[in-house]
């Protein structure tokens, strides 16, 4: 399969990569300054910055950090998601470390920096030139101008030696800028409930025996409705094994909120560092990826169980071949989806029969209507011999203020919270396209890519043939290496046409990316496709899969251009606005002109 790059005399590319060094050059850092945590204190924080450990233990989402971790430790907390908070994991003495700005975290789509205020987290602006020779009061005017606090009373910052040191509280958060401009103080910080902290422990007490006694792999899966913290708990736990074991398997079956890719897809990643902040900075390729195509497994169950059960087959390979320098097989983490009533139940129960984990960790959620309380308790789902215990526990809840619980706020922080997912799409998808480019998707020279040896597959069936070729125009693909080999029997078939599959590719297929079909010259019989994909792997692929997952707008429109858009279309629920005049829509809560976009 051959694959060319368009070359385009692009000016506008280059422009706007002088444009982003411009930028970065004047995004001014600052100086590295010290901090000390007293015994059971804790620091919630927005923001990106890096760690070193001085002195001590810091433990932050389940991991630790200590002098042992060589190097810097990255951590990015945005506004969007509560605050990740930093606590000293010493019983009796204080913690030492330093506090660095992060350059490398970047968002390089102008458009999410205007919605979200992400360009104003970028950075982090403290006054830290403090020394023996200035005042405690100076410190504490510049505090007032720069850091926040959701702590009443305000807790006292004192300075020592260069050194910042809180007084005697246990927590208290602040709010990390890019700016001098004063934004509102963090609301909510990330809080683990106690019973996840001892869930965890013993997990891990039981794993270790596990190894020790049968020489098999751990596996724990964790299963729940829907916003009742599933992906938060198996970070938190991959973050708590990563601390006795050196590799975490993490199996992903939630098609619709995939930690390591965008959604529609199913897939095993060897996991080998911590995770902090959201997944959209985490744009790491799986080891085994099947592609479903759609963000909801009801839409075609049995591709879906077809799809999970090829990937444990894989898997129990890869484990063979993984093991470690003693032997020993490593821990593997299964996230599930939020369906747990009616199919969802039974597709749960088929993972759980595929899969036979040794430990089930079963979320409830605080609205009982979500719940189902007889999810684990149909007969022979849990009879299997390597089943050990069931743990259930409360969901998880950030810890709010006052006037968050306050009924009239209710229905607000639930509207905040489907915002925020839906902007995770957006920025999953957005970082997908541009981790290889610096210019917005609809700028980026696409691939050429020859109809001769390409297989096409369509995976809604009231597509008819002739319009296979209309339908993937403009579209989002998966992108698949097959390797199995489809002899044709009819004598009139054009080897210069692609062929055309009745049936998705599992057992042989492996999807290595994704794609978008910008055109298609049916002239020269070739297809023009953006993906990031490196060009050593996408001569591997030979099969373009069309699924039911579509791209946001927001990913499609870059806010950089200064030049009209004519005719362009924002869906707003279930109205369309079009027109070849400068139009006014809304996109999140800014409301920008055309002329901007």
């Amino acid at each position: 399969m051959d694959f060319k790059i368009e070359k385009n005399s692009n000016e506008e590319i280059k422009r706007r990569k002088i444009e982003n060094e411009n930028e970065n050059k004047n995004n001014h850092s600052i100086k590295t300054f010290k901090m000390i945590l007293k015994p059971k204190q804790k620091l919630s924080f927005y923001g990106k910055i890096q760690i070193k450990i001085i002195k001590g233990n810091l433990k932050i989402l389940g991991f630790n950090i200590n002098t042992s971790n060589s190097g810097k430790i990255s951590i990015f907390s945005p506004t969007t998601l509560s605050a990740l908070t930093l606590e000293n994991n010493n019983r009796n003495q204080s913690t030492e470390f330093k506090i660095y700005s992060e350059k490398n975290i970047q968002i390089k789509n102008k458009a999410f920096k205007e919605m979200f205020d992400i360009h104003e987290y970028l950075g982090i602006n403290i006054n830290t030139n403090i020394n023996k020779n200035e005042s405690k009061t100076k410190w504490n005017e510049t505090r007032n101008q720069v850091v926040e606090c959701f702590a009443d009373p305000r807790p006292e910052i004192g300075s020592k030696n260069g050194v910042l040191f809180l007084s005697e509280m246990k927590e208290f958060g602040v709010l990390l800028r890019g700016d001098s401009r004063l934004y509102n103080q963090i609301t909510s910080k990330l809080v683990i409930p106690d019973s996840w902290r001892s869930i965890c422990k013993d997990i891990k007490k039981k794993s270790v025996g596990i190894i020790q006694k049968k020489g098999v792999s751990p596996v724990i899966l964790v299963c729940g409705a829907q916003n009742c913290g599933k992906s938060t708990f198996s970070k938190f736990l991959l973050n708590s094994m990563l601390n006795i074991f050196s590799c975490v398997y993490h199996f992903e079956t939630d098609v619709g909120q995939c930690e390591f890719t965008p959604p529609g897809v199913i897939s095993v990643s060897r996991v080998v560092e911590p995770l902090f902040g959201p997944g959209f900075m985490r744009m790491n390729w799986p080891e085994i990826t099947q592609f479903y195509g759609d963000d909801n497994p009801a839409k075609m169950p049995s591709l879906y169980i077809d799809m999970i059960r090829h990937l444990q087959e894989m898997l129990t390979k890869m484990q063979a071949k993984d093991l470690s320098s003693d032997g020993t097989q490593w821990p593997v983490i299964i996230n599930t989806h939020g369906w747990i009533h009616s199919v969802g139940e039974q597709l749960l129960h088929s993972i759980i029969k595929i899969t036979k984990p040794h430990f089930i960790v079963h979320l409830k959620s605080e609205n009982y209507l979500l719940n189902n309380d007889e999810l684990l308790g149909v007969p022979n789902i849990l009879s299997y011999q390597e089943f050990q215990k069931v743990f259930i526990c409360e969901s998880f809840n950030k810890k709010l203020n006052k006037e968050d619980l306050q009924e009239e706020n209710i229905g607000r922080i639930r509207k905040e919270k489907h915002q925020a997912s839906i902007k995770f799409k957006m920025f999953k998808w957005d970082h997908y396209f541009t981790q290889r480019s610096e210019v917005n998707i609809c700028l980026q020279a696409p691939f050429q890519v020859g109809w001769g040896g390409i297989r096409l597959r369509v995976l809604s069936n009231e597509v008819p043939f002739c319009e296979f070729l209309n339908v993937l125009n403009g579209s989002l693909i998966g992108l698949v290496c097959d390797k199995q080999e489809y002899d044709c029997e009819d004598e009139k078939f054009n080897k210069e046409l692609p062929q055309i599959l009745q049936e998705t590719p599992i057992r042989s297929a492996e999807c290595v990316g994704f794609g978008v079909v910008r055109s298609i010259d049916m002239s020269k019989k070739l297809f023009y496709i953006i993906t990031p994909i490196l060009i050593e792997k996408l001569k591997q692929v030979n099969t373009l899969v069309l699924g039911f997952v579509r791209l946001p707008i927001e990913v499609l429109v870059d806010w950089g251009l200064d030049f009209d858009t004519p005719y362009f279309s924002a869906y707003n629920g279930s109205k369309i606005l079009e027109g070849n005049h400068e139009m006014k829509r809304r996109v999140g809560k800014i409301l920008v002109k055309s002329k901007e976009i």
